[in-house]
């Protein structure tokens, strides 16, 4: 656990985990980083996803209807097996309508913005967005402005989609560009997927 002091708050810290919220569906997870500043990375990660299957909603001759949400809080609830359901005027238990439900890992979401081109930021940030699903990044720079980077405190699109490929992340989403792109043939993105692609494959 690290130990932060809020810049502007006299006389006052705080022990801070990377946890900011933890709610029974989701959490949301948070990383220091630098950018000449302290700046913030985020990842929002579901605890488990459910699945409808909808062979077995055919097969059991049930409706799709708000009643498959009632039943999804009920299975994250973990609410008593014989909790009732009523559906097209039947009577249903939570044991019999499981078993349409299917219990899947949860999605992860990250984003990684305005942050220091250093070794101990990529480390982090690798670290941090591994396994995301999505991962939303800047890429602000090409490399062949490598040293502008550098000096503007920016990740290069080269290095965005290095850091995607390592961290194991299976979508990226480049943003936040530098406006000298605008007019040229290759764009900041087309170098992060190129570098993404061919190193995932």
């Amino acid at each position: 656990m690290r130990r932060i002091i809020f810049s502007g708050v006299k006389n006052r810290a705080c022990t801070f985990s990377g946890l900011l919220l933890k709610e029974p569906l989701f959490s949301v997870k948070t990383l220091q980083l630098d950018h000449q500043i302290p700046c913030l990375a985020y990842s929002i990660e579901e605890e488990y996803h459910i699945n409808i299957n909808k062979a077995l909603l055919q097969e059991m001759v049930l409706p799709v209807g708000p009643w498959l949400s009632d039943l999804k809080q009920a299975i994250r609830q973990q609410l008593p097996q014989e909790t009732e359901f009523i559906v097209s005027e039947k009577r249903y238990t939570l044991e019999q309508l499981k078993t349409i439900a299917t219990i899947t890992k949860g999605q992860k979401i990250s984003y990684v913005t305005d942050v220091s081109m250093t070794d101990d930021n990529i480390r982090k940030i690798i670290e941090f967005v591994h396994g995301s699903d999505t991962l939303y990044c800047e890429a602000y720079f090409m490399d062949k402005d490598i040293d502008r980077a550098f000096q503007r405190f920016h990740l290069t699109a080269k290095i965005t989609g290095s850091i995607a490929r390592q961290a194991g992340v299976k979508h990226l989403v480049v943003m936040h560009f530098s406006p000298r792109y605008r007019n040229q043939s290759e764009s900041p993105e087309d170098e992060a997927m190129r570098e993404f692609m061919y190193s995932a494959s």
